[in-house]
Parts: structure tokens; sequence; C-alpha cells
């Protein structure tokens, strides 16, 4: 057997099993992104649901709540106890979208795939991953 074509078929065969190598690597990520897709889909409902819950629990306490003071302070300091109800709903109000602001922006969805590529790419640059 001719030389050349053993070393152009170990070439080919090499360039083969790296592109094998590198669908196989490929399609793998594909999963574990779709894996995470489906996962965050679930824990957003869930959060979506148990958040719109507690907001309608919390608006009956707090209605009831200003309720109770106003009728307590109806004769002798109504317009001071609505004012201050008032100033206390749009600071809680105000903390509120700053901690939602907060936790959207600490939020990584699909940390993991993004974790794997990283890794994937130190791997064909030759450096070693962080792990």
């Amino acid at each position: 057997m001719d030389p050349r074509s053993e070393g152009n078929a170990g070439l080919l065969g090499s360039l083969r099993r790296m592109a094998a190598l590198f669908v196989a690597t490929l399609a793998n990520r594909f999963e574990l992104f779709i894996v995470e897709l489906q996962e965050e889909g679930r824990r957003s409902l869930r959060l979506l649901i148990w958040t719109a819950a507690a907001g309608v629990c919390a608006l009956m306490a707090l209605i009831l709540l200003n309720f109770l003071v106003l009728a307590i302070f109806w004769e002798s300091a109504r317009l001071p106890a609505a004012v201050g109800l008032l100033l206390f709903h749009i600071g809680a109000a105000l903390y509120g979208v700053r901690r939602a602001r907060r936790l959207l922006r600490e939020s990584a969805p699909f940390a993991a795939t993004l974790e794997e590529l990283k890794k994937d790419r130190a791997c064909l640059e030759g450096k070693r991953p962080n792990s």
C-alpha cells in the first residue's frame, strides 16, 4: 500500500473523528440548553403564581390595615394618619421595585450552559479551563 494513502487516510480519519467529536459536543450542549430552558420556564411559572398569590393576600391585608388605622384615628388625627399611610405605601412600593430589579440583575439563567461553553472554548484555545 502507498504510504501517502495511509497518511491521507490517517489524516482524514482524524478529521472525521474530530468532526464527530465536535458535533457530539455541540449536541450535548444543545441538550443541556434545552433542559435548562424547560427548568427556567417551570421556575418562572411557579414564581409568577406564588408572587401573584402573595401579592393578592398582602394587598387585602394592607387594605384592612388601612381601614383599621383610619378607624382608630378617625376622631383625633384622621388626616395625619392618612398621610402617614400614604407615605408608608409609597416607600414600600419603591423598596419592592428596587428589590425586584436587583433580583432580575442577579439571576443568571442558563448558567450551566454558558459555563460549559466557556470550558469548551478554553479547551479549543489550548488553555486549561477553570474548574
